[in-house]
């Protein structure tokens, strides 16, 4: 009997068409993950300045009732008439005065409403490892909170760029870290709430911070730190 001749397994095609499609894949995940469109778009966000607390003081302010006198009065005087047999002189009454009455002027004495926290200067923001421009401002408003306003900004866009208040006067520092927000605009004037429970003495700086790969675009040092 003839033995049955084996066959080699047969030889697999290298598929040309997977690694092309692996690579676009690979491009367009870098795209969507660094987003490097945003190095040459700016940003601009302009919003208004909210109105910060003033003092109201009350002056002194006094009342005086009009002086206001009686007017004299004085009763008819009465005369019979005269007849024929009779001439009786008229009877005449001295009018009587009285005298005015004054009620003295009354002054209230001047109050004035206790005026907020005078505004912490101003500080300026310095470049890291984009740069950075402007100037940082906190804002106590009339409800007593608060705001933290960037104006003037310049900076780098990208992706993910938060504003952080920091412990660390230099940059942003995770512990103790504190995020505002993310960054509205790299260009113009924008205002950021500050929590209304937030300690700010262990803080000592703003930082414009990209958490994606954790670098920092400028820092300023926290106003009234």
């Amino acid at each position: 009997m003839t033995p049955t001749p084996t066959l080699p397994p047969p030889t697999r095609r290298p598929r040309r068409w997977l690694l092309p499609t692996l690579a676009a894949a690979a491009a367009a995940g870098g795209l969507v993950l660094f987003q490097p469109w945003k190095l040459w778009v700016d940003k601009t966000v302009n919003e208004a300045a909210p109105v910060a607390a003033a003092a109201a003081p009350v002056g002194p302010t006094s009342s005086a009732a009009p002086s206001t006198a009686a007017p004299s009065t004085a009763a008819p005087s009465t005369a019979l008439p005269s007849t024929a047999a009779t001439a009786v002189a008229p009877a005449t009454v001295p009018p009587t005065t009285v005298p005015p009455t004054t009620v003295p002027a009354t002054t209230i004495p001047a109050t004035t409403v206790p005026a907020p926290p005078a505004e912490p200067a101003a500080t300026e923001l310095r470049s890291k490892a984009h740069d950075t421009s402007g100037t940082v401002r906190l804002l106590v408003l009339d409800d007593g909170s608060r705001v933290l306003r960037i104006e003037n900004l310049s900076t780098e866009n990208g992706p993910d760029v938060k504003v952080v208040l920091s412990t660390d006067p230099d940059g942003y520092a995770a512990s103790g870290a504190v995020n505002l927000g993310t960054l509205k605009g790299n260009k113009g004037s924008q205002n950021y709430a500050v929590p209304a429970d937030l300690d700010l003495s262990t803080l000592r700086s703003v930082v414009i911070w990209c958490k994606r790969f954790n670098v920092d675009f400028g820092v300023a040092a926290l106003p009234g730190t």
